[in-house]
């Protein structure tokens, strides 16, 4: 197969581009004819309505916030906890927590609990490592899950939500653990002094 490539100068002297071209001319004159033929004040845009002005501007915030997020540097650290993060499934979960229990939850989610792990990030303690066990650093993963000090009560939450205690992922963003969850929290007394009993 040969293909032979030629250049022209607009539609000059191209049959059948003058025709296109004629045709499209045609067709553009028509739709402002009717266009004409509409009453005056069908001429102008029509107008949104304020129902879909809200949805329009509701769509392009949660593009614009998800954009945002994917863009920040806790964004994989919360999409391994929950791959459904800027939902409102997280409003809904947690519509019957308190502002205390609410409080805590994000602070766990997002590792800016008081923790040695982030406390000795920001200039707080000496170590990152847990004071119970002194074996690795006391981050929110081994302070729910792996610390040997809090084997026991550990145990009691392994009881209630089986292999799924050991999950962070569910701890935090099952409604049905949020209960054990911050008993086991209590049961520990480690945030007592800072937010009472949650």
């Amino acid at each position: 197969m040969e293909i032979e490539v030629r250049w022209t100068l607009g539609h000059e002297g191209i049959t059948e581009n003058e025709r296109a071209d004629a045709k499209a001319k045609k067709v553009a004159g028509r739709e402002s004819r009717m266009r004409e033929l509409l009453l005056i004040p069908l001429r102008r845009k029509v107008p949104v309505g304020k129902s879909a002005a809200y949805q329009g501007y509701t769509k392009k915030v949660q593009k614009w916030s998800a954009k945002w997020f994917a863009s920040s540097p806790r964004y994989h650290h919360m999409r391994q906890i929950d791959p459904s993060m800027l939902s409102s499934k997280f409003r809904k979960d947690t519509c019957d927590l308190t502002c205390r229990q609410m409080s805590l939850l994000i602070q766990l989610r997002s590792g800016h609990v008081p923790l040695n792990k982030h406390l000795h990030r920001i200039g707080k303690v000496d170590s990152p490592k847990s004071l119970a066990c002194q074996v690795s650093n006391k981050t929110v993963h081994h302070f729910l899950v792996t610390c040997p000090k809090y084997a026991p009560q550990w145990r009691l939450l392994e009881g209630n939500l089986r292999r799924e205690a050991s999950l962070l992922s569910t701890l935090l963003t099952n409604p049905r653990a949020f209960t054990h969850l911050f008993k086991y929290i209590r049961d520990m007394w480690q945030f007592h002094k800072m937010m009472g009993d949650p």
